[in-house]
């Protein structure tokens, strides 16, 4: 348990705010920053290719919808990565950034590093359960901390709803 208040940055109460575990959807904070730290254009287009869906339906992760063949933007991406969860606009983001899966989860364990996220492992930028990926509800209030200084993280994260530029896919938080 954790309660921190963002204002005065400060710790209010906590109660094994260092243990280890499962974070699920939460990893989505650090892939959404570290997807915008990787990116130049927000509008820049991106082609969702079979590769990009490979085993998501297997595994049960939530999608938003996106097919192979689609072109969408990385904003699209963003927004249906951190308002929907959706593991397809996960996918879409870290193989246009960073080739695969297995190099975009190296970006996040880098930026994990910086941070100082002592009890933090990603190996999956969707937040799949797999043995490694785990996390502290304390690691988490600093990524979302630092996460939330970033005004394009922040913009996405207080949106509750986003049409896709496609107009196909609405999104929503709820």
């Amino acid at each position: 348990v954790l309660l921190y208040n963002l204002n005065d940055n400060e710790i209010i109460y906590e109660k094994n705010m260092d243990k280890e575990g499962s974070i699920a959807s939460l990893t989505k904070i650090m892939t959404t920053i570290v997807a915008i730290e990787n990116i130049d254009n927000f509008d820049e287009k991106v082609t969702m290719t079979k590769d990009m869906f490979t085993g998501l339906y297997e595994s049960n992760a939530f999608q938003i919808g996106l097919r192979v063949g689609e072109v969408v933007t990385y904003n699209d991406l963003l927004y249906g990565t951190l308002i929907a969860s959706g593991a397809d606009a996960v996918r879409g983001l870290s193989f246009s950034i960073a080739g695969n899966e297995e190099n975009f989860v190296k970006l996040m364990n880098d930026k994990a590093s910086e941070l100082k996220l002592k009890h933090t492992s990603f190996k999956n930028p969707i937040g799949l359960d797999e043995e490694g990926q785990v996390s502290s509800i304390g690691d988490v209030a600093i990524m979302l901390n630092y996460a939330l200084k970033n005004e394009k993280f922040k913009t996405i994260f207080e949106t509750e709803k986003y049409t896709l530029s496609n107009q196909r896919i609405n999104v929503s938080s709820s």
